[in-house]
């Protein structure tokens, strides 16, 4: 049987994997308000929350959700070894491919991803498809050059991220 390591062992695993100096700014990096609570991980008092592994995995993808919040599965060390662009681009997101086309005066959100994912996103949008279970897309969409597209107005698609739900 597998040892499963303590939560302060998968947290120290994700500040290594980071390349931040402290929690401090690891809590920065993930949002939170406070970094006490990533102290008390640390400490041992706490483990890791949902919520927290969902914000940790999608900075750091490769932590699965399952293994930062249990320990069990795998956290992908593989992945660890990857040099990470860290050039982070902050994109509005619409909820729809219709709100993206009005171009509100404000999106629905703002999303933050690398850079090299894809490098000329403008805006995001959300889209639903319904073949086998529901699929969660989010494209990442750019300026079109050429004529606009019907249903995409005068923007085009230049790459995706999928999460089956």
């Amino acid at each position: 049987m597998q040892d499963i390591p303590a939560a302060s062992e998968r947290l120290a695993t994700v500040l290594r994997a980071s390349g931040l100096p402290s929690l401090n700014s690891l809590a920065r990096r993930l949002g939170l308000k406070r970094s006490e609570n990533l102290y008390q991980i640390r400490r041992g008092y706490y483990g890791i929350s949902e919520e927290l592994a969902r914000r940790i995995h999608n900075l750091y993808p490769q932590f699965s959700v399952t293994w930062l919040v249990l320990g069990i599965g795998e956290e992908r060390p593989e992945a660890l070894s990857l040099t990470y662009d860290t050039t982070v681009r902050i994109l509005p997101l619409y909820f729809s491919l219709r709100k993206l086309k009005e171009q509100p005066a404000f999106p629905d959100r703002i999303i933050q991803l690398t850079d090299g994912l894809c490098p000329s996103a403008r805006y995001a949008a959300l889209t639903d498809s319904h073949e086998c279970g529901t699929i969660e897309t989010i494209l990442l969409l750019c300026d079109r050059e050429g004529e606009p597209d019907e249903e995409l107005g005068k923007y085009r698609i230049c790459g995706s991220i999928t999460c089956h739900l």
